[in-house]
């Protein structure tokens, strides 16, 4: 997490917190209502803020600058040192009506989405050395990470969630999905509007399924210049010396097919995935290694989902969707608020799309000892509750081993 906030009420003696995490998921509108409302305060010095991110409280304020028409939350000058490294200010001088988390993914209007990816994650670069996108240089071994770039795990979460929505919207009411009907979506469909350059997208890179010896000539069409992408449910992982052999499986015929990828690289993508057991979905950019021989994963990711296909990030939210989809319920997985701009920038764990009102669902799984997770909790439950006239809200407080509320009644 990023740290906390604490605003002092000089006059009454009481304290709220908020987390940076929060304000950075706010739009911007939002935020700046927020930092606008905190600056008026602190200028007439009706609070005080501190970063709790350690054990000593830092000193923080808020300034504003007429020119931009900004508001900026800061640490004060040579205080950096004095934060936790996890925290935001560790590294970060401000938090201004301008912050946000990057945009790594930007949807247009045409509905396709243009992903910005670390240059050796997908391109045939120099084995040597490959530059990353901080200037650096990696040996190519698929660790190389900017937070300005998307991963390959957040790329196939991206197309996976996209392809459940889309099925649901349209064919849900018709035909419940399977895993068979989304992977069927994924590949005729929602990898058309993945472009990873102006006119390229991950339909024109994808091997879909058979032989693995057409990866090579997917190579050759494009001149060597970018990596097949593939993108298939998990059916068996052996581990081989410092490589991982992961058999993957077509789900419209049970096909079967093998793929390498380094140890280090499958360890580090298999400890970022909070959920231990299957079914996942493993996806990436992959070369071809020589007639006969399994193709090998340049970037990989590793998506758990539900029997059902929807992606999950947790036990207890596959848990959650296992009920939703045992009783045929049309729910999606929000990937930002573009279409609901009353959320504020904040974007729920689902949305029931066959109740009266769209009906929001939140499933809070963090043990409470996470202050920073309980405070954006109970910043969500409020905001969310107060949005009533246009939407229902369903939460499972799972940490406390809460019983799952009753379903929202279908329209």
């Amino acid at each position: 997490m990023a740290g906390i906030l604490e605003i002092r009420n000089v006059k009454e003696q009481n304290s709220t917190q908020l987390t940076y995490h929060t304000l950075l998921s706010l739009d911007q509108d939002f935020k700046k209502d927020m930092l606008k409302s905190l600056y008026e305060q602190y200028r007439h010095k009706r609070i005080e803020l501190f970063c709790c991110c350690n054990t000593n409280p830092i000193k923080m304020s808020v300034s504003y600058i007429t020119v931009s028409d900004s508001y900026y939350l800061k640490s004060f000058p040579k205080q950096a040192g004095n934060h936790a490294e996890t925290c935001h200010f560790f590294t970060e001088n401000t938090i201004s009506t301008g912050s946000s988390y990057i945009k790594n993914c930007e949807e247009d209007e045409d509905g396709n989405f243009h992903v910005n990816l670390a240059a050796h994650d997908y391109k045939k670069l120099n084995k040597k050395a490959a530059p990353t996108s901080n200037g650096t240089v990696t040996n190519n071994d698929g660790l190389g990470k900017s937070a300005s770039k998307l991963t390959t795990s957040q790329l196939i979460k991206l197309i996976v969630t996209k392809a459940w929505n889309d099925y649901m919207f349209f064919q849900g009411r018709t035909k419940y999905p399977t895993i068979k009907t989304i992977f069927n979506q994924i590949i005729k469909s929602t990898t058309k509007k993945f472009f990873i350059s102006k006119n390229t997208n991950i339909q024109d890179l994808l091997f879909s399924g058979g032989n693995t010896g057409r990866i090579y000539y997917i190579e050759q069409f494009f001149n060597n210049k970018f990596n097949p992408f593939v993108l298939f449910p998990l059916k068996e992982i052996i581990k081989t010396g410092d490589q991982v052999l992961l058999i993957l499986e077509n789900p419209l015929n049970d096909s079967s097919m093998k793929f390498t990828v380094k140890q280090v690289l499958w360890e580090e993508v298999n400890n970022s995935v909070n959920v231990s057991t299957g079914p996942y979905f493993v996806g990436g950019f992959v070369k071809s290694t020589g007639p006969g021989r399994a193709p090998h994963f340049v970037s990989i990711g590793l998506l758990p989902i539900n029997d059902y296909g929807v992606p999950i990030e947790s036990s207890f939210e596959r848990e959650a969707y296992d009920l939703f989809c045992s009783q045929r319920r049309l729910v999606q997985r929000p990937i930002d608020t573009k279409y609901h701009p009353k959320w504020n920038g904040l974007v729920p764990d689902g949305l029931f799309i066959d109740t009266e009102l769209p009906t929001i669902v939140e499933v809070f799984g963090m043990s409470e000892s996470d202050t920073e997770y309980h405070l954006h909790r109970q910043f969500k439950i409020d905001h969310f509750s107060r949005l009533k006239s246009n939407y229902g809200l369903w939460y499972w407080d799972a940490f406390n081993n809460s019983p799952k509320p009753s379903l929202p009644t279908l329209k």
